[in-house]
């Protein structure tokens, strides 16, 4: 039996705080820890610049990218003077 009983103060949560810094901003390179900037992720298609780790990407980026090759690769073959339909 304990002669003096010490009284713990409750832990306060965090929640109630807010970050100033929006979500899905930064992203961590899983090969390097790297911290990486989610727009310059975006220009390097999805690869990590320090490592060259790939990155997931949905079915839909991946379109859009074979399509944007598609017009550039159609921009890049055409006579000069003619334009794109």
């Amino acid at each position: 039996m304990a002669w003096f009983k010490k009284t713990r103060k409750p832990i306060a949560s965090t929640a109630e705080k807010s970050s100033r810094v929006p979500e899905g901003l930064w992203i961590k390179c899983p090969g390097c820890t790297q911290i990486i900037y989610n727009k310059d992720l975006d220009k390097n298609q999805q690869v990590c610049p320090k490592c060259a780790h790939h990155f997931r990407i949905s079915a839909a980026d991946r379109l859009r990218i074979a399509v944007r090759r598609r017009s550039v690769d159609r921009a890049l073959s055409r006579p000069p003077g003619q334009t794109i339909r």
